[in-house]
């Protein structure tokens, strides 16, 4: 009995080894934004703009964003043609829509930041912001919170592409060891009925 255990201990040693070294991988091309400075800018009335930096090791691809106050709803999407590199900054601008210059005031203000990295794994950076009101009277918007997360979701891979063809193999070794286990187990069923 004992000589089974060490097999399986060893086992998980180095499934847990191996899961270490991918997170490790990935860690390696990883984008984290985050953002330049403490206030949000205002450079004309309804365009708010904020500086993010990519704090990773990786580029971030498609950089895109999109603000809320009041409700939630929806989620920014990775689309744009912008490029961070890592220690690069960015300024994102937000418009809001015409008519709706003041409508934040009072709100706690959420700034959706999203990209790609070159594994094309979506990351989110949300930023929240509150007013805050200063010696001289002005209440700019202030940065409150920041939290960055790994969405643990990809791009749809392009058909032809590298990991569309990885991903179709994995599926049919997949379904091939599973039609080998109902073979066998039809089998097993078929012997079991005959012999008796």
């Amino acid at each position: 009995m004992q000589l089974r255990r060490r097999p399986i201990r060893g086992d998980r040693a180095t499934r847990s080894l191996a899961q270490e070294s991918a997170s490790d991988l990935r860690a390696q091309w990883c984008p984290i934004l985050v953002p330049a400075n403490q206030e949000v800018d205002e450079p004309e009335p309804g365009v708010f703009e904020i500086a993010v930096r990519n704090a990773g090791r990786g580029p971030a691809l498609g950089v895109n964003g999109q603000m809320r106050a009041g409700k939630t709803g929806g989620a920014s999407i990775p689309g744009s043609d912008n490029i961070v590199m890592p220690g690069e900054v960015l300024r994102i601008p937000f418009k809001l829509v015409q008519g709706a210059t003041d409508f934040w005031r009072g709100y706690v203000v959420t700034f959706e930041v999203s990209c790609v990295d070159i594994a094309e794994q979506f990351h989110k950076t949300t930023i929240r912001a509150t007013m805050r009101k200063q010696s001289d009277g002005s209440k700019p918007l202030r940065l409150a919170s920041v939290f960055v997360e790994e969405t643990g979701r990809h791009l749809l891979p392009v058909h032809g592409s590298a990991r569309a063809k990885a991903d179709a193999e994995r599926r049919a070794r997949r379904l091939s060891s599973r039609a080998r286990v109902r073979l066998k187990q039809t089998v097993e069923r078929w012997r079991t009925r005959n012999d008796a």
